[in-house]
């Protein structure tokens, strides 16, 4: 008798809907682990169809988040052409100027080149036009030196040829503030440490603006230099004790006067635009005030008069050049020209002098030039326009002016224009920015030739955001622009157009913009004004004392204007209607809170107590509409971009959510049905060992019988 041992095998497999399928038992062994690995499998089905959806939505949050880089950098690149509203003018494209300096004299001499003489900066508060200036004179900084020190580290006593730490003592320096700092003066210090004690002096908020440095000339030739840090300025220096000013050889009347000047301060003068001043006239600087005339002018006439007249009547001066100094003919002028009220007198410019001329009244005098002197002298009454400092700010609205070198006679013209060049430029970005994102949206967008979504599409195909925002922008971008006349109401009246559909090679390239540049060049360069309308928010009124502060995406066009009436009292506003409606006021800022300009801020100067009517008009130019697109698309939390950006983020979140939750499920589940399969082999194993046993009790019957 025979008995066959008891095994089991299966096949365990999963249909297309997670269905597990037991096939194939039999008297084999069990793969425990395939087993629990397939009915896991089975559950995990709908885990991984939410795991291709987030995957899915994943790739759109990317995409999107690449469209919002894109509209970013597009918004920036129009908004320095919208007509943005700032104090300085710097946020508009439109407002930015170029300077060109051109140098010429009057006297047949050669120029130097401008940039010899000066350099200039320009913001866009710059206006356009000419200006011109001559530079009389550089500022210098006042310096002055000490005695000659035989040596910088022997102690002042030795140094300055007396005993042996026998200087001590203190002296102030004043600063342009008129604070004092006292430098104490002890009988060991020497040049060095004097040195540092005076420009340890010159720091904090109190510093002497005072820079003391050492001149060596030689071995025992050691100069203390003191130099003021600003130019125009004189250094000041006082209150003296124990004579160390005197035996330094700084000065020896207690720092009233310098013994040893080596610079004196001098501000800087101009003559500016062809400004006269009816009152005073100077000549040229010349060497001294004492020299003949003939010497320092070889072409001034001999002998002659001129005349010199106000409103007391009139002088005649006569002179001789060749005997006659500018003092003498100041001296000549004083002794016949005071009773009709003209005073003559000799400025040190410098180390130069000038003569000068000027009606003592204040009325305007008058020089008639009979013979020429005055002519040969250089004098003229040129309105002199003087600053401490060689960096001039406050001369030219919206230009900084740096003087480097003074050249008397010659005009620097400074030719100020719109930067045409710019404009240009910021045109191209805007345009240039615009394709990227109308790229973007033809990729996402691509179709089979069947007109269904093709393979190569992007995750954002048919999506509504996208597809609203890309209608918004193409709407502003072929629209025409409210309150324009015809010719310039669109970009195609700057050569900006929709790229050909017959010459399209590449689909990406689909409604994208083109630029004819001469057609371009030629608006910037006749039309300026109507190219800045066709793209700039514009505000216009008849009102000087009104202007613009700011405006909104709701504030549009009306046909006629605006009319505003505002209402003063006690030289305050009191109230504004806009068309009859109340504006919301606020000191000097008028604000429409409801109607077709909603959102424009005005300011308006009070002037008389009552009622003053102005009309005004605006016009929303294609860059600021496309600003407006833009940054509504952006706006943080609200905007188009971030409603759908949460719209996903909410969505893949509570898959990612429920995804957790089955996947804590399916551990368990596996838990269990792992724990299972252990038991039942188990059982499997004792009945095995049963069957083995009986297998041998047959066996050895068997064997018994056979016997």
């Amino acid at each position: 008798m025979s008995t066959s041992s008891v095994s089991s095998s299966y096949k365990l497999s999963t249909d297309a809907n997670g269905r597990l399928t037991v096939t194939g038992l039999s008297n084999s062994g069990i793969d425990t682990d395939a087993a629990v690995e397939a009915l896991v499998a089975a559950k995990r089905v709908p885990i991984d169809r939410l795991e291709t959806k987030v995957e899915t939505v994943d790739k759109q949050i990317a995409a999107l988040k690449e469209y919002q880089t894109l509209m970013q950098n597009f918004r920036t690149a129009v908004d320095g052409l919208r007509g943005k509203v700032t104090f300085d003018k710097s946020g508009s494209a439109f407002e930015t100027k170029n300077i060109f300096l051109q140098t010429s004299r009057l006297d047949g001499g050669t120029a130097s080149s401008a940039a010899n003489l000066v350099s200039i900066s320009a913001t866009n508060q710059a206006e356009v036009g000419v200006r011109s200036i001559e530079v009389l004179r550089v500022a210098t900084q006042a310096k002055v030196a000490t005695g000659a020190a035989a040596s910088q580290t022997a102690d002042l006593g030795t140094a300055f040829g007396g005993a042996a730490n026998s200087v001590s003592g203190s002296f102030d320096i004043v600063n342009g503030d008129g604070a004092a700092t006292t430098i104490n003066v002890s009988g060991t210090d020497t040049l060095q440490s004097l040195r540092d004690k005076i420009n340890n002096a010159n720091t904090g908020t109190t510093k002497t603006g005072v820079t003391a440095s050492i001149i060596s000339v030689g071995g025992t030739q050691n100069y203390l230099v003191l130099t003021n840090d600003a130019t125009g300025e004189p250094i000041q220096i006082g209150n003296e004790t124990g004579g160390v000013l005197s035996t330094l050889g700084i000065s020896a009347d207690g720092g009233a006067t310098f013994s040893n000047v080596l610079q004196e301060a001098q501000t800087a003068r101009m003559a500016v635009d062809g400004l006269k001043d009816p009152s005073r006239y100077e000549s040229h600087r010349f060497a001294n005030d004492t020299a003949s005339i003939k010497s320092l002018v070889s072409t001034a006439p001999s002998t002659g008069s001129f005349t010199l007249s106000t409103g007391l009547g009139s002088v005649a001066i006569n002179f001789d050049t060749t005997t006659d100094s500018l003092s003498d003919l100041a001296s000549t002028i004083n002794a016949n020209a005071a009773a009709i009220g003209v005073e003559a007198s000799i400025m040190d410019d410098g180390g130069g002098a000038r003569l000068v001329l000027k009606d003592t009244n204040g009325g305007q005098l008058s020089v008639i030039d009979s013979d020429g002197l005055m002519a040969s002298l250089g004098v003229d009454n040129d309105l002199v326009v003087e600053r401490s400092s060689n960096t001039v700010s406050d001369l030219f609205t919206g230009m900084t002016i740096n003087l480097y070198q003074a050249e008397e006679g010659t005009k620097i013209n400074l030719q100020v224009e719109r930067d045409l060049n710019g404009v240009k430029d910021q045109v191209y970005a805007f345009v240039d920015a615009y394709n990227e994102m109308r790229r973007f949206y033809n990729e996402q967008n691509l179709t089979a030739a069947d007109g269904t979504k093709s393979e190569d599409a992007g995750p954002l195909f048919g999506n509504s955001a996208l597809k609203d925002m890309n209608t918004s922008l193409r709407d502003a971008i072929n629209g025409d622009v409210e309150g324009l006349g015809i010719d310039f109401a669109a970009l195609s009246a700057i050569g900006i157009t929709l790229t050909s559909t017959a010459t399209l090679t590449d689909p990406l390239d689909k409604e994208t913009l083109q630029i004819d540049e001469s057609k371009l060049n030629e608006a910037l360069l006749n039309n300026f004004d109507d190219v800045r309308n066709l793209l700039s928010f514009r505000f216009t009124t008849d009102n000087a004392d009104l202007s613009l502060v700011s405006f909104a995406s709701t504030t549009g066009y009306k046909n006629g204007g605006y009319n505003l009436e505002v209402t003063v009292a006690g030289g305050v506003i009191t109230s504004a209607k806009l068309d009859g409606v109340d504006m919301q006021v606020s000191g000097t800022t008028l604000t429409a809170t409801e109607g077709s300009a909603k959102g424009l801020k005005l300011f308006f100067r009070p002037g008389a107590d009552g009622t003053t009517n102005s009309t005004f008009s605006v016009t929303q130019g294609v860059a600021s509409q496309l600003y407006d697109v833009a940054d509504k698309a952006l706006a943080s939390g609200t905007g188009t971009i971030a409603a759908q950006l949460d719209t996903f983020e909410t969505r893949t979140s509570a898959w990612e959510d429920q995804i957790s939750r089955m996947e804590t499920r399916l551990d368990l589940y596996k838990t269990r049905i792992t724990a299972k399969f252990l038991r039942m082999e188990e059982s499997l194993s004792q009945m095995n060992s049963i069957l083995e046993s009986l297998k041998a009790q047959v066996d050895a019957m068997s064997s018994s019988s056979d016997n």
